[in-house]
């Protein structure tokens, strides 16, 4: 609270923690510590160290009613002498905890929460020493609130209490991120397993007042707007800023017309020629009105937060209809009022409100353009009118404001043709593919579309395959295409040893030449012809590499000087990355340095991760640790009971049960250098198929590899898509969803419970990701792992474009930091397991 007896009108908008009565209430006690002084002689003091004038008439009540008189001087009351000495012996403690780890200071607080009931002036010392550490705060002004907080503890502790035992329980799902401003309480209430406000009854009262002793002035308050009076008399408060004296009678006017409360809406240019003013000047009444409101909203600003909350799902808490907003208050016009506030409030709120779509989301969870894309992406690129009645109001605008009805029956999304659909009937009618020069494909193509759309336009087959070609199908035999989705997905180790091969023959290349050189690994994965190789290859094949129709031209730049390039990358006596290749050839494409790099794997090249490499001969691993670590792998796939597992899973058990092993490996740092190293020292005894690792050499026909293969060819992924791909190539499923997921880790991110994204299709930054970091480091100062079960402080992890949920948190740990922490499922199913994090050993 701020002093009422320095002079100046700047006291109440300064920041200046000087003008604080518990900052001057310590300085005096500790001034008049030393000697007694008269009135005179403390106002003097006092006005020299704020930097202010004293009002004499109001600083003696305050003298007065604090210090004891004795003969015109002030001395100390026996209690505050006593306070006074327990802050110089917070004092002397505070110099030695300022150089404390922080993460020490988390631990040796949660020790008191642990302990439930203390002395407060003991705990206090570590979160103010916290505090000190993490904020600009002179010594002076923490030993203040200290001594502020110590001398009043027990009317704090007292209104502490009532403010927690009063909130209301439709609050307790509300984050504590939402009512708490300072960064450094929320990251202690977050390391002590305190994340929403439900949780705050479940430490003690000391634990809490500890908790929120950096804040807590402010953090009480918060609390004490969260009791049922506040939530049961917020709608009378939302009705009397709009209809209250808040507002003139011509600023209500054109408020309620602007935004139809109670009317319809007009247009500035038709208020003004109603009440006869300028556009501009009721632009300008507008505006002030609004700036009015704004002011008023801060008190209900839990309460505005609170009713999104409460009127979504735990899981599900992006966005809502309007419509509910509506049925709550039981009043439409009050409703308006509510979204007036989410679309105008001046406040920081992640709530928008959206009129067109008829929603109020969270704009740090999702944005419209993702809501509506997630819409868009479930129903494609048509909706028969059916299925749009089926829809809710939400989910109709998405449909109304990007789709166009087309024909009778039906929605086309915008941008398409509906010759387009033409694809739809291919993929449906001709799963082996349809021959675009047939008459008989033509024909009941034409016939299969005529009948799904109610139309009886009847294109003619040139057109088709003209929209087969416009759509990227693949050519899969002469004359004969099939969507590239329903195809074989080309290994990347293939596609780069025929990108080789196209270049060691060039300039001219024939496909046939290239069919009959990969013929054997070709037919393997079901291409038993150069029509679909061509298909395949084409879409991939670098810039200057000229496609006809049946060969291909390699042009622009020549490979010369391979030799020499060889001899240069042979000097390195280490580890060498393809940036120090670019910076010594400039000008030269990556997939010339990749193919002589390609070429040199036989002579004991190893890839490692972040396109570093290192030749073997490099490397001192003795022959024990390399016999060792092959028994090791043949144990983990009897221990698996499989034939295939991935380099991710070796070297993870590797990690967890044999370090010593490990490290003897050297350059075994990650994933994806431990496959490189198992595939040069066991090209024999294994097939490979990155990062896959198979008992059998034929893993290229491994079902497992299939739907790897087609899972890396996309940006994302879900338990849908592949079963989808796996009907459409009609092969066996995964036996594991769940080991699928772990394995494809190296590049998506799990974001929810069966979806994965590509890592740099990821809506995360390094800031975010260090930023998560931290506050996984919060919890583990406290407790030894994370059970998903029970973690409930979602909310309170970094803003990013995608809800937090257990899959997401497991998915970023397991993607980003799989060397700091290991992941335990809790069950062997996708969909019903937990996850338990820890540290790594």
């Amino acid at each position: 609270m701020r002093a009422d007896f320095i002079f100046g009108n700047r006291v109440g908008a300064a920041s200046n923690e000087l003008y604080e009565i518990s900052y001057i209430t310590y300085f005096l006690c500790d001034l008049l510590s030393k000697k007694s002084l008269n009135k005179e002689n403390i106002i003097n003091k006092l006005e020299e160290r704020i930097g202010g004038k004293i009002n004499n008439r109001r600083f003696v009540p305050f003298l007065n009613a604090n210090f004891d008189e004795l003969c015109d001087s002030y001395t100390l009351k026996d209690y505050q002498a006593d306070v006074l000495a327990k802050t110089n012996k917070f004092k002397e403690d505070l110099f030695i905890l300022e150089w404390e780890q922080d993460n020490e200071l988390y631990s040796k607080i949660g020790n008191f929460i642990n302990s439930n009931h203390f002395d407060i002036s003991k705990s206090l010392a570590y979160a103010l020493a916290l505090e000190k550490n993490k904020t600009k705060k002179t010594t002076e002004q923490i030993l203040s609130k200290y001594f502020d907080i110590v001398m009043n503890q027990d009317k704090i502790l007292t209104r502490l209490d009532a403010s927690v035992l009063n909130i209301d329980h439709d609050y307790n799902d509300l984050s504590l991120k939402i009512i708490i401003d300072d960064k450094n309480v929320l990251d202690l209430m977050f390391a002590n397993g305190l994340f929403v406000v439900g949780d705050l009854s479940s430490v003690s009262i000391e634990s809490l007042l500890t908790l929120i002793a950096i804040d807590y002035e402010r953090c009480v308050s918060s609390f004490e707007q969260l009791n049922e009076e506040s939530k049961l008399t917020f709608k009378d408060e939302l009705r009397n800023i709009f209809e209250g004296d808040v507002l003139s009678l011509r600023e209500k006017q054109v408020i309620a017309k602007r935004n139809g409360f109670g009317c319809e809406k007009e247009t500035l240019e038709e208020i003004g020629q109603e009440y006869n003013l300028t556009r501009e000047r009721c632009r300008q009444i507008e505006s002030k009105a609004t700036t009015k409101i704004s002011s008023k909203v801060r008190k209900i600003k839990n309460q505005i937060i609170m009713l999104f909350v409460i009127l979504t799902t735990s899981i599900e808490r992006r966005y809502i209809s309007t419509d509910k907003f509506v049925e709550y208050m039981g009043d439409e016009l009050l409703a308006k009022y509510y979204l007036f506030l989410i679309e105008n409030g001046s406040f920081n709120l992640d709530l928008k409100y959206d009129e067109k779509l008829n929603i109020v989301y969270n704009s740090t969870l999702i944005s419209l353009e993702e809501l509506a894309q997630e819409v868009i992406d479930v129903y494609g690129p048509f909706i028969f009118k059916a299925d749009y009645d089926a829809l809710n109001k939400f989910e109709q605008s998405v449909i109304q404001a990007n789709y166009r009805k087309y024909y009778q029956d039906f929605y086309l999304l915008r941008g398409h043709s509906p010759k387009e659909l033409f694809g739809l009937i291919i993929d449906e009618t001709f799963p082996n593919g349809y021959r675009v020069g047939n008459e008989d494909d033509i024909a009941l193509a034409v016939k299969k579309f005529q009948e799904k759309f109610k139309t009886d336009e009847s294109p003619s087959g040139h057109s088709i395959q003209g929209y087969l070609e416009r759509l990227g199908y693949c050519q899969i035999g002469k004359g004969t295409y099939k969507n590239r989705e329903q195809c074989v997905q080309l290994s990347q180790d293939l596609i780069d040893s025929v990108v080789n091969y196209i270049l060691l023959n060039s300039p001219t290349v024939y496909y046939q030449s290239i069919y009959e050189h990969f013929k054997a690994q070709l037919n393997e994965v079901g291409i038993d012809n150069y029509y679909y190789l061509k298909g395949l290859i084409d879409p991939l094949l670098p810039d200057d590499f000229k496609t006809k129709r049946n060969y291909i031209i390699v042009g622009g730049v020549k490979i010369t000087g391979n030799e020499a390039m060889v001899k240069y990358i042979r000097t390195f006596n280490g580890k060498f990355s393809i940036n120090e290749l670019r910076e010594k050839y400039p000008g030269v494409k990556d997939y010339t340095f990749y193919n002589i790099l390609m070429n040199e794997i036989n002579n004991g090249l190893i890839w490692l991760a972040n396109k570093n490499f290192i030749y073997i001969d490099k490397v001192v691993v003795s022959e024990e640790s390399i016999k060792q670590l092959k028994q090791f792998i043949d144990e983990l796939f009897i221990q698996l009971d499989t034939d295939t597992t991935s380099s991710r899973k070796i070297f993870a058990k590797l990690s967890l049960t044999n370090r010593l092993l490990l490290e003897s490996l050297k350059i075994a740092t990650d994933n994806f250098s431990m496959f490189s190293l198992i595939k040069y020292w066991f090209k024999d005894e294994y097939g490979f198929n990155r990062p896959l690792i198979s008992k059998s050499k034929d893993i290229n026909v491994n079902t497992y590899s299939l739907i790897t293969n087609f899972a890396n060819s996309q940006d994302s992924f879900n338990h849908r898509t592949i079963a989808n791909y796996v009907n459409k190539m009609n092969i066996g499923g995964l036996y594991s969803y769940l080991s699928f997921i772990e394995d494809m880790s190296d590049n998506f991110v799990q974001v929810n419970i069966d979806t994965m994204y590509k890592k740099e299709k990821m809506p995360i930054t390094d800031e975010q990701l260090k930023e998560f970091k931290g506050m996984l480091e919060l919890i583990f100062s406290r407790f030894e792992s994370i059970d998903t079960r029970y973690f409930n402080g979602y909310q309170m992890l970094p803003n990013i474009k995608h809800h937090w949920n257990k899959y997401l948190l497991a998915g970023i740990v397991r993607s980003y930091f799989s060397d700091d922490y290991e992941i335990e499922n809790t069950d062997s199913a996708y969909d019903v397991t937990d996850f338990i994090i820890r540290r790594n050993k």
